[in-house]
């Protein structure tokens, strides 16, 4: 994510696929969610980004929980303000390691400024 300084992230990643759906592996959908501490001045933009509480947090990968400490406050990321400030556009585009073209989804961002911590979840096709 070209446009935020990472410290540390724990993620989980799958192919998404509906029950008798029978699309072609690079059809098919990668979930993500991540649990990331980002650095202070990123943490700040998306902070400012913010529309308000996020109450309740989103729903992350159950192992991924023991990252969030329970006493943290969130505010919620729109969407499109999330993909500006993290640079998805460029994210995978700029990896010399991939020729394939892929799509980046941000479904939910969620801030907390206080540690810095970022909850995403979200979207990948591999085209």
């Amino acid at each position: 994510m070209p446009g935020i300084g990472i410290s540390s992230a724990h993620w989980v990643s799958q192919y998404w696929q509906e029950e008798r759906e029978f699309l072609p592996p690079q059809d098919r959908p990668i979930w993500t969610h991540v649990v990331m501490t980002v650095e202070p001045g990123s943490a700040q933009a998306l902070a400012e980004a913010s529309s308000g509480p996020a109450e309740p947090l989103p729903g992350i990968y159950p192992d991924l929980r023991q990252y969030v400490p329970k006493d943290d406050a969130f505010t919620t990321v729109p969407k499109t303000k999330a993909e500006e400030i993290l640079d998805v556009e460029h994210m995978i585009q700029d990896d010399p390691n991939t020729a394939e073209p892929h799509h980046f989804q941000t479904d939910q961002a969620v801030i907390c400024a206080d540690s810095n911590l970022l909850i995403l979840i979200a979207k990948e096709w591999h085209m």
